[in-house]
């Protein structure tokens, strides 16, 4: 029994999102249409992946990839993506100018990069301490050269 194709194969005129375009080999390549590339570029700004754009196309991702759309679809993807992250800033901002509390503190951290951790208070007797630690270590040294030298003269 044959396997069942995981896409199936489109006449033309058959994908109203694709134009057919003549090609060197059997098949005409499908090539993203103008409402192809509207279509892509509102799913991206829904933050939508290829695959599920593939599938809304009805097309292999392979096809979004190749050598005729390749160019096309990433100029539409990745303005799609920068629209819904603008979408996203907005809807974010209006939150904050309506006082959301939530949203100033996720604002504070993702835009401005602030963070609440709170940094350790240094202890004034552990740093006392590791003074003392260094002038030791330096005397221990100072010592050892003293020592050196004096052993040269004899």
């Amino acid at each position: 029994m044959a396997s069942e194709r995981k896409y199936r194969r489109h006449r033309k005129d058959d994908n109203p999102y694709f134009k057919y375009e003549k090609s060197e080999g059997g098949r005409d390549a499908m090539v993203l249409n103008d409402t192809g590339l509207e279509l892509v570029t509102k799913l991206a700004s829904f933050q939508c992946t290829v695959d599920e754009i593939a599938s809304v196309l009805d097309c292999a991702r392979s096809t979004l990839s190749s050598d005729r759309n390749i160019v096309l679809f990433t100029d539409a993807y990745e303005k799609g993506k920068n629209v819904g992250k603008v979408k996203i800033r907005a809807k974010l901002h209006e939150r904050m100018d309506k006082g959301s509390d939530s949203c100033i503190i996720f604002g504070c951290k993702a835009i401005l990069g602030m963070s609440d951790s709170v940094v350790p208070a240094v202890d004034s007797s552990t740093l006392e301490n590791l003074v003392r630690a260094i002038d030791k270590i330096k005397d221990a040294e100072n010592d050892a050269q003293d020592g050196a030298e004096g052993t040269d003269e004899a």
